[in-house]
């Protein structure tokens, strides 16, 4: 926990069996250059991979929520703008989102996403 930059990393007994998570909404995973928790993690529970090999979950868009094409903010890109990753995980296809296989389960785009609740949010990947 201490080693994150970005103070995303939660312990809390009823939350996710007490192990370590992140809450999107309240600080994502930034993917630091160093990133610095898999290096510090004294269990081995996080090994050391490239930051386009993360999987911690998937974002999943809520169509009828979101912003993206609608009548009152067509141009809304804040996810895909603020996305770690780029457009190898959230892209903007013929004026939709759309969530790509380099999706790491972040939660930038969860955090950045001004509709409440947010109209994109990270399915955590089982096991985590």
């Amino acid at each position: 926990m201490t080693a994150c930059p970005a103070d995303a990393i939660r312990i809390d007994p009823q939350v996710a069996e007490g192990r370590p998570h992140i809450v999107a909404r309240a600080a994502p995973c930034v993917i630091c250059d160093d990133l610095e928790c898999m290096h510090a993690c004294p269990s081995g529970a996080l090994q050391p991979v490239a930051a386009n090999q993360i999987a911690m979950g998937r974002a999943e868009i809520d169509v009828a929520r979101c912003l993206r094409g609608h009548p009152d903010d067509e141009d809304c890109r804040l996810c895909a703008d603020h996305c770690p990753i780029g457009t190898e995980a959230l892209e903007i296809v013929d004026g939709k989102l759309a969530v790509r296989d380099g999706c790491t389960g972040c939660g930038v785009c969860e955090s950045i996403c001004p509709t409440a609740p947010a109209s994109i949010r990270v399915i955590a990947n089982e096991g985590l």
